[in-house]
């Protein structure tokens, strides 16, 4: 049996009055594909924002990769990657531009490293 890395349980997300998910259970296992399908405004966004914590459900329980605490889940959070809603690359720049800088962006480097783009060399730190 495969080990599941995330699982969850009546997770609920709640905007007012308007439900953007509601009670989704679902079981991930390990080394397995998943894509979700569904027609816009069927929630499937908001479960893998949820998910990578950018927003938090209002009700329901998450485990991933055997964690139910919140911080140890964030430490996990970092060994997942997701592209929620396409990727966003800005007109005029190249993706060897914009990766770098988003990691410069995002990424909490602790060691000093130089990335070489476009002839342009940046110190990330």
């Amino acid at each position: 049996m495969s080990e599941v890395i995330l699982e969850t349980r009546n997770l609920t997300k709640k905007y007012r009055n308007q439900y953007a998910l509601k009670d989704v259970s679902i079981s991930i296992k390990k080394n397995h594909i998943y894509g979700f399908i569904g027609e816009n405004g069927a929630g499937k966004s908001t479960l893998m924002k949820i998910v990578s914590g950018l927003i938090f459900p209002t009700s329901g329980d998450m485990t991933l990769m055997g964690e139910t605490d919140p911080a140890a889940m964030e430490k996990k959070r970092k060994l997942v990657g997701t592209m929620i809603e396409g990727p966003y690359i800005y007109p005029g720049y190249t993706g060897r531009f914009v990766l770098p800088t988003r990691l410069f962006i995002h990424s909490s480097c602790s060691a000093n490293r130089f990335i070489i783009t476009s002839q342009i060399r940046y110190s990330v730190s």
